[in-house]
């Protein structure tokens, strides 16, 4: 299992998400989701990034 760390950024806008009524558990259940190094649905469009960032994949 994977160790999920959070920047002071993403904290800030989950923080923001919840006060505006974001309901979290899609983004909870795609985090466990890689968390535990299970691949993610199609739907999610995991990809690699490119240039500097080659090392690091998005989804969307």
């Amino acid at each position: 299992m994977l160790t999920i760390e959070t920047s002071k950024k993403f904290d800030k806008d989950l923080k923001i998400l919840v006060k505006n009524g974001f309901d979290l558990k899609l983004l909870y259940k795609v985090v466990g989701n890689l968390a535990t190094e299970q691949p993610l649905a199609p739907k999610y469009k995991d990809h690699p990034l490119k240039g500097t960032l080659k090392d690091f994949r998005e989804c969307t």
